[in-house]
Order: C-alpha cells, then sequence, then structure tokens
C-alpha cells in the first residue's frame, strides 16, 4: 500500500512540474522576440557600404526570375562576384553558364535558354545576331583584355636573344618575342586554346603567325582559357598564352612578357541580349548593372580594361 502511495505522489509531483515548465519564460525564446519586435534603425545603406562585396539589409533577394548567362570562361570568375552583388540588392537568381565562346554560341544556336551572352571576341557575338538570335541594337562592347605570354611560377625566364646573332641592338620587340617562344618550344610545348574557334587560341594563333613561327613552334591545345591557363599552372607546359587578366593575382604563374596588340586582333568581349531570353527585362536591368561603378571596379580589379568607347560600327 505504501508503495502504490509514493507512486501515485511520483507521478503528481512529475505532472506539477511539466505544468510549471510550460509557463516559464526561455529567456533566449523572449530575446529574439525582442528583437524582432524591435529591428535595428540604423542598418547600413548600401552608398555606405565601403566595397562592393558588402551586402546591404532588409533587402529582398533570390526567389525571382533566374536570369541565365552564358560567358567566356576567362570572365566566369569575376562576373560571379559581380552576380553575387547584383542578388544581394534584387529579387533574381543568376546562373551563369561557362565554356568557350564558340561552344556557348552553338549550344545558344541549337535552343539552349539564355538571357545574355558574353563572347570574348566580335565574331561569336556576330555569329548570333547573324542566325537572328540577338537584335541589332542589344549587343555592344563590354570590356577588353590583353594576351599574355606566361610560365610556371620558378620557371627559368626563356631569353630573348638568339645564340648566334651578331648584335643584340639590332633586335627589334618582335624578334625578342619570337626567340622567347622558340626558347620555350625547345623546353616543352606552349599551351593555347583551341586555334580555330576558341578566341583566345584565335588571338595565339595571330601572333604565331604574325611572327612567323606558327609552325615551328610546339602546341599543346586546350579546349578554353581556363584549360589552357591550368596546363602552365600544373607545369605540364613549358608556357601558355593566355588573357592578362588570368595573371592579375594568379602566384601559379608568372609573366614573360604582354604580346604587342600589333600581332592579333583586338580583344573585345562583347555582350549580347538574346531576344527569346526567359527573363529578358530583367537580363536588361542587370546589363545595366554591369556598367555600375560596384560592377567596374570588380572588373578593373580582376585585370579587365574599359572598352574605350569601342562600340558597334
Amino acid at each position: 500500500m505504501t508503495h502504490r502511495i509514493w507512486i501515485v505522489l511520483a507521478l503528481v509531483l512529475a505532472i506539477a512540474l511539466f505544468a510549471i515548465s510550460l509557463w516559464q519564460i526561455d529567456p533566449q525564446r523572449e530575446a529574439i522576440r525582442a528583437q524582432a519586435a524591435n529591428p535595428q534603425k540604423d542598418a547600413p545603406t548600401i552608398a555606405e557600404l565601403p566595397d562592393p562585396h558588402a551586402v546591404p539589409q532588409n533587402v529582398p533577394v533570390g526567389d525571382g526570375p533566374d536570369i541565365r548567362i552564358f560567358a567566356a570562361s576567362s570572365i566566369a570568375p569575376v562576373l560571379e562576384d559581380i552576380a553575387n552583388v547584383y542578388e544581394s540588392n534584387h529579387a533574381v537568381d543568376i546562373t551563369i553558364i561557362t565554356a568557350a565562346s564558340s561552344a556557348l554560341a552553338r549550344q545558344i544556336e541549337h535552343g539552349a535558354p539564355a538571357d545574355l551572352f558574353i563572347s570574348a571576341n566580335r565574331q561569336w557575338g556576330h555569329y548570333l545576331v547573324d542566325k537572328g538570335l540577338v537584335a541589332d541594337h542589344e549587343h555592344k562592347a563590354l570590356l577588353t583584355n590583353r594576351l599574355a605570354l606566361v610560365i610556371p611560377a620558378g620557371a627559368e625566364q626563356p631569353s630573348d636573344v638568339p645564340d648566334l646573332h651578331p648584335t643584340i641592338d639590332e633586335l627589334t620587340e618582335n624578334d625578342r618575342l619570337k626567340n622567347q617562344i622558340l626558347h620555350l618550344s625547345n623546353r616543352g610545348r606552349i599551351a593555347i586554346c583551341e586555334p580555330t574557334a576558341v578566341p583566345c587560341g584565335i588571338y595565339a594563333r595571330q601572333t604565331l603567325e604574325a611572327l612567323g613561327i606558327w609552325d615551328q613552334a610546339r602546341i599543346l591545345p586546350a579546349a578554353n582559357a581556363q584549360a589552357t591557363l591550368a596546363w602552365v599552372e600544373r607545369g605540364e607546359a613549358a608556357g601558355a598564352f593566355v588573357y592578362a587578366s588570368e595573371t592579375t593575382g594568379n602566384d601559379k604563374v608568372q609573366l614573360v612578357l604582354l604580346v604587342p596588340d600589333a600581332l592579333h586582333d583586338a580583344i573585345i568581349y562583347e555582350i549580347s541580349t538574346l531576344k527569346d531570353g526567359p527573363a529578358h527585362n530583367e537580363a536588361l536591368a542587370f546589363l545595366a548593372f554591369l556598367d555600375s561603378a560596384p560592377a567596374q571596379r570588380l572588373l578593373i580589379m580582376a585585370g579587365f580594361l574599359p572598352p574605350n568607347g569601342l562600340m558597334e560600327p
């Protein structure tokens, strides 16, 4: 009997303690409620932020239209940064599809849904215009770049003087570049983008042809600019022709020289708005943002150059 009484008393006590816990105030929960009821009034605005990566408060983001950007691989890293800044201020999502400009243009031609196309040369932007996929007034020069000859970090710089040249003073700038390329070819192969269709490879081939050594240089072709850079970063190529922007902040390669612009076509990145893009209006708004100070600052920091007024003739 006594044992049963103790059991009953224990049950009553447990029920009482449970009831008390239901009425007990959770300080952490109350603090959260108080904070929600009295949000900060002094949250920073975008104008007060010191750099373009900072995120303003109380701005609806995400869960909006998806802007699909097909972009040359060489501009993809900085474009991701710009997209993050833009998404922090707008209720949109941005998807960046990256590959060689030639591959992207053909994907769009065959029906891949895209809102914007950024090509690393004028040829592939015009290609989509000719196919009727881009309006004449909806593509323009976005930025420019330089072609650079690089070698792996720590490698010995190639000589710019041939062994039997009588007078160093007689060497022109092109002579020196030619000698450096041939010396690198003696060490191993020189990585370039695919030279018939990919812009960075076209520029490299034009350079080698202008120097008269296209048939002499030992070439290692790669699918796009990032793949070309990877060959020399890993030390699997003696050198590489890449965009100057890809050497910015890159401690895996060292610059030999910037190729004279006269040796190849002008490197002009074009941006096009697709006629039937799923998020056409949102894409136009993002295109305008690319001309803004925060976006331009990021592009310049990444090693790109403004277009200097170069527009479609």
